[in-house]
């Protein structure tokens, strides 16, 4: 993190003065930002912190001319390169964006053109820009993959967006933002689905970038990345600026509750045990483990898919693995590790090539779907992006009840179970008649895990459950996994390259690299005493938040 200042007399990239952002809706108006005052100068990082819908991402996108149709934006000043935003065209703004201002989303896959390759839609930005003679964009593409760590940057290059993992996907966007060397950058969440090795390598790359003399505006749900990379930090609440300093003076001290709250919620080794979701932690309830109840059991398993290029590419290598009844157990390791794909095989979504499967002492995988289907039902899969894993059309009504329709229940049954399991993930307040797409990122999270628990399984397998969730809608998520564990007694594969979140919840955890089990133990022994070189490498990457200096911060 640097200690700059700005230089006497030097205008900043961005000023703001009381910018008000609102959005007219068909009953209300919804006042999104309240009178912000912001400004970033040339080689300064500031970042934006605070939970969903304080505000922080429509800020952003407002200094792009991306606000929204049905917005009004409104502010005494609104200068961008020392010009008035507030008159610019759709023209002007074109000439601004993409070659003076950079864009990082969160959602890769959205904003990736899902009809071009990697090497396509960043050599677009090449070519509009003219940044290199068209003879030299295939070099300069796989020298922006290599910048932010792309493994196999000329397979890569080659592949569609659907074909990467979401890492990679996110590795992909931000080449493409930097490729004409924007004097602003702006990101917006961009290490959320990155593993800490690659979280580190990319936050290096964005340091860089200020120390040559870029403004970054980072956007982010977690505080110890912008204690790390930014010299002043702006706390948001409900549309309003709350807090604003120097990043180490309000991380470490800070004066808002609000503040305090965020900071509180944060898991780590300290929180095992202790609920999140609140400042006052209070020890979670009790969950009880049957070591000699195995539930689920992986022997040998191994996975390989065949490249765009035909290559052989092993994907999961000989892992295995046994869960007890009420046990948690972490997956950790780097995006294209492996993790996700042997967490589909674990929930029957994919056939190992190798190995097998057991559920409960009984075969698992390989078995044809048809032989799966009367046992599906005791191993459930928590997904990473809800909303997508849920039918459009369906109601919340009908999301749940679609797990139980060959159950033979009746409908009062099934209405009964509902109702039941709505209150075990807090959700009685939300109509079964209403769609999904209406609800918040923190209520879609919490009706994928009803969906899950309605079917009444045994084991539940997570996979980043809570990677897009600022820190206290995530706090609540995993105080609530912890609560469901305690009351049903399931057990609980969670994978994350989260490993605060990891050492926060599990009892055991297996790292993975390269698609090979690297090391595995209790949790606790992992985490302060690693063996392997690769689990060292995660742990010495984890960006840590300034404390005050009578605690220890050497645990993740």
């Amino acid at each position: 993190m640097s200690n700059n200042s700005p230089s006497a007399g030097e205008a900043p990239v961005v000023e703001v003065q009381d910018l008000r952002v609102t959005f007219e809706r068909k009953h209300d108006r919804l006042e999104a930002v309240r009178g912000l005052n912001l400004h970033v100068y040339s080689g300064e990082a500031v970042g934006i912190v605070g939970e969903s819908g304080s505000g922080k991402s429509v800020s952003v996108r407002t200094l792009l001319g991306l606000a929204g149709a049905n917005a009004t934006v409104t502010a005494k000043k609104l200068d961008i390169f020392g010009t008035d935003a507030r008159r610019l065209s759709e023209r002007g703004w074109r000439a601004i964006r993409g070659g003076k201002i950079g864009l990082v989303l969160q959602d890769a896959l959205v904003s990736l053109d899902p009809l071009r390759t990697i090497e396509q839609e960043i050599g677009e930005t090449l070519k509009l820009h003219d940044i290199v003679p068209r003879n030299q964009i295939h070099d300069r593409v796989i020298e922006l993959l290599t910048e932010v760590g792309m493994p196999d940057p000329e397979l890569r290059a080659k592949q569609h967006p659907h074909e990467l993992s979401g890492g990679l996907r996110q590795r992909a966007l931000i080449a493409s933002a930097i490729a004409s060397e924007p004097a602003l950058l702006i990101a917006d969440e961009p290490t959320t689905a990155l593993d800490t090795t690659v979280q580190a390598q990319v936050l290096e790359l964005l340091d860089a970038r200020r120390r040559a003399g870029t403004a970054l505006l980072l956007v982010s749900h977690d505080l110890a990345v912008v204690a790390n990379v930014c010299d002043r930090v702006v706390v948001m609440k409900d549309g309003y600026l709350v807090e604003e300093g120097p990043s180490q003076q309000v991380l470490r001290h800070p004066t808002q509750e609000y503040t305090r709250n965020l900071l509180a919620a944060i898991p780590s080794a300290e929180s095992r045990g202790l609920t999140l979701s609140s400042a006052d932690r209070h020890p979670l309830p009790p969950r009880r483990v049957e070591r000699d109840s195995i539930v689920l059991r992986a022997d040998g398993v191994s996975r390989n898919f065949k490249a765009p290029d035909g290559r052989v590419c092993h994907a999961v290598r000989d892992v295995s693995l046994e869960v007890a009844r009420g046990e948690s157990l972490g997956i950790v390791g780097e995006s294209g590790s492996g993790k996700s794909t042997f967490a589909k095989i674990l929930v029957g979504l994919l056939e190992p090539s190798g190995g097998q499967v057991q559920l409960e002492g009984q075969p698992w995988s390989p078995l044809s779907d048809k032989e799966r289907r009367d046992r599906r039902r005791k191993i459930q899969l928590i997904a990473q992006d809800p909303l997508s894993s849920f039918d459009p059309r369906y109601s919340v009504e009908q999301v749940l009840a679609e797990p139980l329709q060959s159950q033979g229940l009746t409908r009062d049954d099934i209405a009964a179970r509902i109702r039941q399991t709505l209150e075990l993930v807090n959700l009685t307040h939300v109509p079964v008649a209403a769609s999904p797409r209406t609800f918040s990122g923190g209520e879609r999270q919490r009706l994928a895990i009803a969906r899950a628990l309605i079917a009444e399984p045994d084991v539940l397998v997570a996979d980043e459950p809570v990677s897009a969730l600022d820190v206290s809608v995530q706090a609540q998520i995993l105080d609530l996994l912890a609560d469901v564990q305690a009351r049903t007694g399931a057990a609980l594969v969670f994978i994350s390259h989260d490993l605060g979140v990891v050492h926060h919840l599990a009892d055991r955890v297996l790292v993975m690299k390269d698609g090979f089990d690297v090391e595995h133990g209790a949790a606790t022994t992992v985490f302060t005493n690693p063996t392997d070189d690769y689990t060292k490498e995660l742990l010495a990457a984890l960006p840590k938040l300034p404390i005050p200096d009578n605690q220890d911060q050497s645990k993740p």
